[in-house]
């Protein structure tokens, strides 16, 4: 068939506008080969069986791309009755993406649209004439529009797909487009705009440049200044930006003409997933869609299922965009492992979901009037609602209201207490949240930075890998409920057991913690450092957190360990070490990826190492191994340090000044021994390690003590 533009409108628009109609999204069928193939049919089927739809959308990668034991096993296919690439798949169904999609493809688009199916462009669509990701069958994702020996209808904008040459997309009509080789596209329907980006992969794609001035510090930020919209040199230099451009005039041209809009495309925007952080210009992107009331931004490329609140900036606001992850259609994990596809920080996180079937999903979005719903639905649950919410007048509504199912709680981003997988990371009053810049002086302030020598440099202790091993201290989360496993403590007199929930041996030195298989393990892959496990258990928001932690014939054991009520403050009996020297918790204090490079916002104090401490402790921390002996001129562990308030940060990349900020604001925690000024983070492979290089540039001269309590000197100091 053809996409069919037909003649036959509704009446009039604004009677179309007063109609409620439903769209179905889903995302990523690539990813898995035969078996994949079997889910994408079955989401195919499921979907197509709900009612009253009125369109589909892909957020992209349609196709892998990839032999499978020699043979081909999805491509776009050109001819479904000649090519079967899924031939060695036995009875599982082929992976002619055109035909698996018949369903959706032969349908007859619904009064007002020009066609039934809605497609971005992914990564593994795009290429498929460069091999790189080759549509192995065909021409590639063209393929899915019947040419029937003349020129193919293409109606979503009154443009034509023509000839194409390999390594370009489907080349819309010169004619109507001055970039004919590019994607973009825009759709009505109802009293909703509906834009589809080029947005395909993690690099500058908009907001690309050549020649970056000294004036800005990034491509993005340069391509996206207002004040340079109309000047020939960004317009030269900036050589993709005319995507950016068009997607102003839409977003401006809409307000006041629609009740609703929906962006889509491949990339992220705003979310946590491992394998695919969002793209480098999300930060102007996402203040473009805000700026312009955009309802949902909806991507796939991260194989998982993600949901934001409405943000506006790093705040949460019943006006704002929300931001949807729908990359689980037929793909594989790209989690950790199978059990942590779904690496949510503070929505939705189903990890115990990590059977391929359940992760296979797609979501209904309903329009009614000025109210939007979703319903994202499971292969795996016997498609029963995984996820469900309701928004009312969003895009700058003045009563606007949500009810997503986070109400009453704190989320990141937004709110002043950090947040993972709707957890807090303990009350506002807790040490880790509390600002110190208004905190006095410490009368040693001094001695404690002689001590440590003036000119010591700061170092990022986290990042990707250095020498093969990862940099950082990982954290896993776990569902509610997730099986405990023994863990033989050496120090099982200074640490939380719960043995009553798998100690059925009754042995003292044993405790109880819900341990993933293969979780993430601080010094991976090579048996290195401190080797913390850090686990994060939704629901009970329960921290469970290992030091020296081992693992030899499916048995764990560790040095010392504790657990954590993340919702309450507490401390630990004094004395007490936990997975930490100073008997505090690790992940509280770790710079984390999510908040630097995406909200920009760091509202906690940071977790730092020196190698001399003295034989004490300030409460809340409860232990020091006291390694620098008694000396009063060494600080004691718990010891707070903050930034100067004069210290000038506006020569630090973003990212860099929102660390600055917190150090200043929250200081930094003495919490165990180790290298001098080693700053603690969250191991990431998305972490750009030249960008942290740039905490390097201060001293420990740049900071300052300060009074908060009394230390608690024990042992044999006086």
């Amino acid at each position: 068939m053809r996409w069919m533009l037909l003649a036959l409108w509704c009446c009039s628009l604004a009677q179309a506008q007063n109609n409620a109609f439903r769209f179905i999204v889903f995302g990523d069928f690539n990813g898995g080969g035969c078996a994949r193939n079997a889910r994408v049919q079955q989401v195919i089927n499921q979907a197509t069986s709900e009612v009253d739809i009125a369109f589909y959308v892909s957020t992209g990668d349609l196709i892998d791309g990839y032999r499978e034991n020699g043979q081909i096993t999805s491509c776009f296919a050109t001819d479904p009755a000649s090519i079967d690439p899924g031939s060695s798949c036995a009875s599982a169904p082929n992976g002619n993406i055109k035909a698996m999609l018949s369903p959706i493809l032969d349908r007859t688009p619904v009064m007002g649209l020009g066609a039934s199916f809605y497609p971005a462009l992914g990564n593994h669509d795009d290429n498929w004439g460069s091999n790189w990701y080759p549509d192995l069958c065909g021409d590639g994702i063209c393929d899915l529009y019947d040419q029937d020996g003349g020129t193919p209808e293409f109606t979503l904008l009154n443009r034509y797909i023509t000839d194409h040459s390999p390594g370009a997309v489907c080349s819309l009509d010169p004619n109507t487009s001055d970039y004919p080789d590019y994607f973009y596209y825009r759709f009505s329907y109802g009293n909703s705009l509906f834009i589809m980006l080029r947005l395909n992969n993690d690099y500058g794609n908009m907001l690309s440049c050549n020649n970056l001035p000294a004036s800005h510090g990034s491509c993005a930020e340069y391509c996206s200044d207002p004040a340079l919209f109309n000047d020939p040199g960004r317009n030269n230099n900036c050589y993709s930006v005319h995507q950016y451009d068009w997607l102003r005039e839409q977003l401006a041209q809409a307000q006041g003409q629609y009740e609703h809009i929906f962006v889509f495309g491949h990339a992220p925007l705003l979310g946590t997933g491992d394998n695919h952080g969002p793209t480098s210009e999300a930060p102007q992107l996402r203040a473009l869609l805000e700026q312009y009331n955009v309802d949902l931004y909806i991507n796939g490329h991260n194989h998982a299922y993600e949901r934001s609140h409405p943000v506006k900036g790093n705040q949460v606001d019943a006006r704002g965009t929300v931001y949807l992850t729908v990359g689980v259609a037929g793909a594989l994990t790209d989690g950790n492992s199978a059990d942590q596809w779904f690496d949510a920080a503070s929505y939705h996180n189903w990890a115990s979901y990590g059977e391929q079937e359940k992760m296979s999903t797609y979501t209904v979005i309903t329009v009614n009037g000025p109210a939007v719903s979703l319903e994202t639905k499971s292969l795996g649950l016997n498609w029963q609602v995984v996820d469900s919410a309701r928004y009312s007048q969003l895009g700058g509504g003045s009563e606007s209201a949500f009810a997503d199912g986070f109400e009453g709680q704190a989320s990141t981003p937004g709110g002043s207490v950090p947040n993972i997988a709707g957890c807090p990371l303990f009350p506002a009053d807790d040490l880790w949240n509390t600002p110190i810049d208004q905190a006095p002086l410490h009368p040693d302030s001094d001695a404690y930075i002689a001590s440590i020598g003036a000119s010591t440099p700061l170092h990022p202790d986290f990042g990707t890998q250095w020498a093969g091993q990862d940099i950082g201290i990982p954290y896993n989360i776990v569902p509610q409920g997730q099986a405990r496993v023994p863990v033989q403590f050496t120090y099982w007199d200074e640490s939380d057991l719960e043995a009553d929930r798998c100690n059925t041996g009754g042995a003292q030195d044993v405790g109880c913690y819900p341990i993933p298989d293969n979780p993430a393990i601080e010094g991976a892959p090579v048996d290195s450092g401190d080797r913390h496990v850090l686990v994060l258990e939704q629901g009970s928001c329960k921290l469970y957190e290992t030091f020296a932690t081992t693992s030899a014939s499916g048995s764990w054991q560790a040095g010392s360990g504790a657990i954590w009520d993340l919702s309450q403050k507490q401390n630990r009996p004094p004395g007490w070490t936990s997975a930490d020297a100073s008997g505090l918790a690790i992940l509280p204090g770790l710079v984390r990826y999510e908040e630097v490079m995406i909200t920009g916002q760091v509202n906690h104090a940071l977790r730092f190492t020196l190698g001399n401490i003295r034989r004490a402790y300030i409460p809340p921390a409860t232990h020091s191994d006291g390694q620098g002996g008694c000396s009063t001129a060494l600080p004691a562990m718990g010891q707070r340090f903050r930034l100067k308030a004069g210290y000038d940060i506006s020569g630090f990349s973003p990212p860099i000044q929102a660390i600055l900020r917190a150090m200043k604001k929250y200081g930094i925690v003495l919490a165990d021994t180790g290298s001098n000024m080693f700053i603690t983070g969250e191991h990431h492979d998305n972490w750009d390690d030249d960008l942290l290089r740039e905490l390097k540039q201060l001293t420990a001269g740049d900071f300052e003590a300060v009074y908060h309590g009394d230390a608690v000197v024990y042992g044999s100091c006086p």
